[in-house]
């Protein structure tokens, strides 16, 4: 198999397994921030620089970068649970700070949160994917996107109730 023939069979199976968690999120994500722009209420943060694009540009970048720096090469001896430790700190690190810096309290934490798993879901399926021969490493794809949704927005909801004006979400 080819290295062009494999990029697609990885690109393939990203899409029919995360490609629907991912776009309902999106679609999701985008409706709320119709209502959010709608109503101006929170208001957006005048000194946040970040508009939803350029955040979750940003950390889909961020994404791919902790997946090179945690899990791109191979340890000398078992560190995996460092390196997990590690990946876990910097993601939550990451998405609080790129969060504090969007403008839209609604919407933006979790942009940042569906950007850098795309990110980092992307980066383990392309390294995974082209090493794997017996296809398991879908199934870690499809594990790492559902569960990265759902805890990566239980920490955006957090971040977004911190920054709304009342403190309520």
């Amino acid at each position: 198999m080819t290295t062009v023939e494999k990029l697609v069979a990885i690109g393939r199976a990203m899409l029919s397994f995360g490609g629907p968690v991912l776009v309902a999120c999106a679609l999701l994500l985008f409706t709320v921030h119709l209502i959010e722009k709608q109503k101006s209420c929170p208001s957006p943060d005048p000194k946040a620089r970040m508009g939803n694009t350029r955040a979750g540009i940003t950390a889909s970048v961020v994404g791919v970068l902790l997946w090179l720096i945690w899990f791109s090469w191979g340890p000398p001896m078992n560190l995996e649970v460092v390196m997990a430790a590690g990946a876990v700190v910097s993601a939550f690190g990451a998405l609080v700070w790129l969060s504090i810096r969007t403008r839209w309290r609604w919407t933006g934490p979790f942009t940042v949160a569906l950007g850098g798993l795309f990110g980092f879901t992307t980066a383990f399926a392309v390294t995974a994917g082209y090493t794997d021969i017996t296809g398991l490493w879908a199934v870690g794809y499809l594990m790492t996107t559902i569960g990265g949704v759902v805890v990566l927005s239980l920490i955006a909801a957090g971040i977004m109730a911190v920054r709304s004006d009342d403190g309520t979400v």
